[in-house]
């Protein structure tokens, strides 16, 4: 009787040892989708800022193919973005 109540309890521990690393697993994998998607944010947004800024500075006047050209660029970078989701 006893070692039949043994062995579930054994059985429901390693069930549970396993759930846990299956989840520790899991949330290393989340941490890390996170993390790459996060840099794949940055990464564009970062340069479409800088050109943005650049644009909006007050002590300099860009000429409008400097204009254009940059528009160009932030328009590359989102699409570049797209095409990655």
């Amino acid at each position: 009787m006893y070692r039949d109540m043994i062995t579930t309890l054994t059985q429901l521990t390693e069930t549970l040892h396993q759930n846990d690393k299956q989840r520790s697993k899991m949330n290393q994998t989340r941490e890390g989708w996170i993390s790459g998607l996060s840099h794949d944010l940055k990464a564009p947004l970062a340069s479409i800022s800088g050109y943005g800024q650049m644009i909006e500075a007050e002590n300099y006047s860009w000429t409008q193919e400097e204009t254009r050209e940059f528009a160009e660029i932030i328009i590359q970078k989102i699409n570049v973005h797209d095409r990655t989701t």
